[in-house]
């Protein structure tokens, strides 16, 4: 698989809002939008900001349907790992544990 590369010397941080009560969203990143075409599917279950810190839980969930996911340690990998995918990431954070967290 080719390492993809930008050429437009996009700024690293690319900021995607998803809606609170799970609707998923489509990104396409390769082309750094959100539509109907994207590749990644993105959801959350979460309470409105101001009352997310005394929320008692919360979900974000991340799914490339026709790919997926896999851990790199390697710290410039310049080849894509050929088996480990995982097609969906879902992270679940109930507050008291030690995960807990308000955003990621």
């Amino acid at each position: 698989m080719d390492l993809i590369t930008s050429k437009s010397s996009f700024s690293p941080d690319f900021r995607i809002s998803a809606p609170l009560d799970g609707t998923p969203v489509q990104v396409d990143l390769l082309n750094r939008k959100v539509g109907a075409d994207g590749s990644l599917e993105i959801s959350q279950n979460k309470p409105p900001y101001l009352q997310a810190r005394q929320a008692p839980s919360w979900s974000f969930k991340m799914d490339i349907p026709d790919g997926g996911f896999v851990e790199e340690n390697d710290e410039f990998p310049f080849e894509a790992p050929e088996s480990g995918y995982q097609s969906i990431v879902d992270f679940a954070f109930q507050q008291g544990q030690p995960n807990w967290t308000t955003d990621i």
